[in-house]
């Protein structure tokens, strides 16, 4: 299964009564026993449901939760009065991105909102196709404009499959046919397509590369997340994580960035060209210094990258001097500030006024010798799964 779910009250399966009881203790309010997240002490939490409609029309239900702080926050802060949506790896519940979450809010000072996909934890409805995890990030956003939040001010982070989902969530508001808004995206540690995941990974299905990306059309599971990412600009930030042993080279976006780049110089563009007047200096910096590693404790622990949770990566500034990772999405989020403000800013929108999300895909018409033929890529790819180790692969690379 491509996006299989976890089920579960993860509150109570960690020893909590309630997920209020969760944050009570984060908190620091329980004497008898310690915050798991130091950072949580000065913020506050709240649990609600949005609604999502899912390609079939049906809704699910979401478990969503805010942080924001519950202390006067320095208005210098770049995330102040800024709300980041959150969109996670493949089978990552959003319990598990607390300390992330917690330091961003503190540390950036942004209102930060995390979601539960369909059927994963306590959110209801069930994920058939990829536009259906799309659907549910545009309820997120849906529901912070329902709040009057300006645009400008609603930032989408996404990492792995989240940052797929969140790059396709981002272009749908850019061409909404009721009035198309434009949002902020950071992009991490993401690959191309999913067909190229796919083809690093297990080299043998490049003999049936046809019936393999038409399997994949066909079942609604190809999002092509580099024809809607070109580059580092004020509403797109992309951050590569060095050595990622998960994602094949080919398969990355930065790979898919570099070829663009690269056509278009060969067809007669000036690399200048590619530069946005105004933010050009922001573009180099990003472009140069958008680059995570892993902290020395966690290569001794020969961790992948790919899998390493926030906190244990960290950046190199223009100084040589090694930085948190919080701290990168701050200086992007100042910068593009500066630069929306002055060139780029959305008035408010009407009453009423919502992002649609998708239908259900409409597979295209495949004859009987194609589905003979699916059917048999199936069957030799479990003929052959002993042989090509592909049980071993997984566990080596984690669960994303």
């Amino acid at each position: 299964m491509i996006y299989p779910v976890k089920k579960q009250d993860w509150y109570r399966d960690k020893g909590y009564s309630s997920f209020e009881d969760f944050i009570t203790i984060q908190q620091g309010m329980n004497p008898e026993k310690p915050s798991m997240f130091k950072d949580m002490e000065s913020l506050d939490a709240e649990r609600t449901k949005v609604t999502a409609k899912l390609t079939d029309g049906k809704n699910a239900e979401l478990d969503t939760v805010t942080l924001k702080s519950n202390v006067n926050q320095p208005q210098d802060k770049p995330g102040s009065g800024k709300h980041i949506i959150y969109f996670f790896g493949r089978n990552e519940p959003l319990e598990v991105k607390w300390r992330e979450m917690a330091s961003d809010a503190k540390n950036i000072g942004a209102t930060v909102h995390a979601f539960n996909l369909p059927g994963m934890g306590k959110s209801t409805g069930k994920m058939v196709e990829f536009n259906d995890a799309v659907n549910s990030g545009i309820a997120q956003v849906n529901a912070l404009l329902k709040q009057g939040i300006n645009p400008n001010d609603i930032i989408l982070k996404g990492n792995c499959f989240g940052a797929s989902v969140a790059t396709e969530v981002k272009h749908k508001c850019s061409i909404n046919p009721d009035g198309a808004i434009q949002l902020r995206l950071i992009n991490s540690n993401s690959y191309r397509t999913l067909r190229d995941v796919v083809l690093e990974a297990i080299p043998f299905l490049l003999k049936f590369i046809l019936q393999f990306v038409s399997l994949l059309n066909y079942t609604g599971w190809n999002p092509k997340v580099e024809e809607k990412f070109l580059g580092n600009d004020p509403h797109d930030f992309i951050v590569y994580r060095v050595a990622d042993r998960t994602i094949g080279e080919n398969a990355k976006l930065s790979a898919a960035m570099q070829q663009h780049r690269d056509s278009l110089i060969a067809g007669g563009m000036n690399i200048e060209e590619l530069k946005i007047r105004g933010y050009e200096k922001d573009q180099i910096y990003f472009d140069k210094y958008s680059v995570m590693q892993l902290k020395q404790n966690q290569i001794d622990g020969g961790k992948d990258p790919h899998v390493a949770q926030m906190g244990e990566m960290e950046w190199i500034d223009e100084n040589g001097q090694k930085r948190e990772s919080w701290e990168l999405f701050a200086e992007y989020i100042k910068r593009s500030n500066s630069y929306i403000s002055t060139h780029l800013y959305q008035e408010g929108l009407p009453q009423g006024f919502e992002i649609q999300g998708f239908g259900p895909s409409i597979p295209p018409r495949i004859s009987h010798e194609e589905r003979v033929q699916h059917r048999q890529l199936v069957n030799e790819i479990i003929r052959n799964n002993t042989e090509l180790g592909i049980e071993e692969r997984r566990s080596s690379v984690g669960d994303r």
